[in-house]
Formats: structure tokens, sequence, C-alpha cells
């Protein structure tokens, strides 16, 4: 049995901001959660800490573009709003509805401008690995994480320049804004093999979330292959620390990875 918890609201994401977000050039928005999301949001934080730019050309898509892609197309409007309806006072969830609808999102054509553009931000800034990261204003909030409910994709070498399997990741992506199903993780931990992740529906739902108000960014990164760092699984997070037993030391440590 899960407590039950009080509601949680979040403020509903800025879709004003339509062009590619840089990580090192975009003062004005890298560090907004409302328009990056919070995974964005704190790797900006680490631009303060360093003289320099330590993100080798990382850019972000902002929420307009999940916006405009979901939510301007009527048959995905109207099918939320009914998921949306139903799942009113009721605990029993129909995981294969968000599953439909996960699969009509990633079937709607993309904008071609917009695919065009994350091509050639890509060319432009030498990238040759990289992995499409979920930044969500519904996670990395005070009393709410968020881990592991969303999804990303990497993509290398001839994908980059492919407007299909770009198109894919970015709709992949947003997507998962919408994943319901359960996840069987594998521990790499001693203290247990395996565990159970919820997905982001059932997730929000327990916190009583407005699912409507959920924006997705994403976070385009270099990325370096798992294989080199000698893991198997899957998860992803950033973390940012401060120095809790030195109170005088101003900056801390970033954490951030992607197991795979």
């Amino acid at each position: 049995m899960r407590i039950t918890v009080e509601k949680l609201e979040i403020q509903s994401p800025n879709t004003a901001v339509i062009n590619l977000v840089d990580m090192h050039e975009d003062k004005q928005h890298t560090t907004d959660i409302h328009v990056v999301g919070a995974k964005a949001a704190q790797l900006a934080r680490v631009e303060g800490i360093y003289s320099q730019s330590i993100f080798n050309g990382t850019f972000v898509v902002p929420f307009h573009h999940y916006e405009k892609h979901v939510y301007g197309n009527k048959e995905l409007y109207s099918t939320i709003q009914q998921l949306v309806k139903d799942m009113q006072g009721n605990s029993n969830l129909n995981i294969n509805n968000f599953s439909k609808l996960q699969t009509a999102i990633r079937a709607v054509q993309i904008d071609d401008e917009l695919v065009k553009s994350v091509i050639e931000k890509m060319k432009q800034n030498n990238m040759t690995s990289v992995i499409f990261r979920s930044s969500t204003n519904a996670e990395d909030l005070t009393g709410f994480n968020g881990a592991g409910l969303y999804d990303s994709v990497p993509l290398k070498g001839e994908s980059l320049n492919d407007p299909q399997q770009v198109g894919a990741a970015l709709k992949k992506v947003w997507a998962s804004v919408w994943n319901a199903k359960w996840v069987l993780e594998q521990s790499s931990f001693a203290f247990a093999d395996v565990w159970m992740t919820s997905r982001a529906v059932i997730e929000r739902h327990h916190y009583h979330i407005e699912h409507r108000n959920v924006g997705m960014a994403v976070l385009v990164q270099p990325f370096v292959d798992a294989k080199l760092a000698g893991v198997t699984v899957h998860y992803n997070g950033v973390c940012i620390t401060h120095d809790v037993a030195r109170h005088k030391v101003k900056h801390g440590f970033l954490v951030n990875w992607y197991i795979w």
C-alpha cells in the first residue's frame, strides 16, 4: 500500500521560446526550468563553477516543440483530454491506452524545420555521438525527484545526419511523458538484485500532478560510449551536491550520468 500524498503543483511550461537553446551562449534561458526543464537547468548551474564552457556543444530543444507536436494535433489533444478525465478519481489505470497514445505521438509527422535545425546544430558543434535526454518540469522538485521516469535516446555516426532517425529520437523522448508501464531494473548494488521502477504516468498520478502541465524539453549532449564505462544496465540522472562538511566551500560536485 502506498502512502497518500498531498497534491504537488507544477507551473505550466513556458512555450514562448522557439529557438534551440545553446547551453553556453544563452544565459537567459539555460537556468529556467520552465523553458528547458530541470535536468538541463541543473547542468547550466555548472557553468558558474568553471571559467570556461564544459558543455562541448550541448543544446536544448525547448518545451515549445513538444507542445506544438502533441497539443497542436487535434487527435492527440482529444485523446489526452479523455485519458486525463478518465484518470480522475480512478486508481486503476489502463496502461494499454497510454501505450497507444505513445504510438500515436511517434506516428505524427514531426516539424521538418525543427529536425533540420537540430541536425545543423549538431554539425556546427562537431558532434559525432550524442544522447537525446529528457528534461521536464516534473522532476528534481522538492518532494518529487522523478528519477528514471522518462526516456533518453543515444545516436552516433551517420544517424546524426538522418532526418528520420533524428526525428524518431525526438518523438521517442516526447512520447515518454506518457510512460505508464512498470519497468524491471537490474540492480548493480549489493542490497538488491532487481527492483521495480514505476513510470511517469503512475508516479505523477500518485502525486496528483496535472499531466497536461508537464513539458518535455530535449537535452542534446555529447555521449561517451557506455561500453568504455563497463556498465550493463541503464539509468540516467543529474545530481548537484554541496560540501556539507565544509560550509565555507562554495562549490560542490556535479554527477551527470547515463548508465546504459
